[in-house]
């Protein structure tokens, strides 16, 4: 894999009121499951300094986008592009996973951070009719 590939993950935010982690989000609490505002811009000013494309934040997430060099760099981890198409991180264990090691993060970033993790590529289009 080129290492100049331009790739992107989702940065999915803590919410701002922890005692809705791991609940249900429903309408009835989707206000308090969203991440502080504080938050948001702290976490997408740190991925643009590191030198990501940083998109507007939707909801609890935003997306980056860089070089597989940069992701590489940053999340301390080897990337690889899947046989289906998509990339996976190497996991702590040498396993693959979507969801990127956030140790590389600075901790007052790490904590807000929820996961940031690449997209499962689609089961559909050429060659899986």
């Amino acid at each position: 894999m080129a290492n100049k590939k331009e790739v992107s993950a989702q940065v999915v935010l803590k919410a701002a009121d922890r005692s809705v982690s791991g609940e249900n989000i429903t309408s009835d609490n989707v206000a308090r499951a969203m991440p502080a505002e504080d938050d948001v811009r702290k976490a997408a000013s740190h991925f643009k300094q590191l030198g990501f494309k940083v998109e507007h934040a939707f909801g609890n997430s935003f997306s980056i986008s860089g070089t597989t060099a940069l992701f590489e760099k940053v999340f301390k981890t080897k990337l690889s592009e899947e046989e289906k198409g998509g990339l996976k991180a190497k996991d702590a264990k040498g396993g693959k996973s979507l969801e990127l090691p956030l140790t590389g993060l600075p901790n007052d970033v790490e904590k807000i951070v929820e996961t940031v993790t690449f997209s499962e590529p689609p089961d559909f289009g050429p060659g899986n009719f």
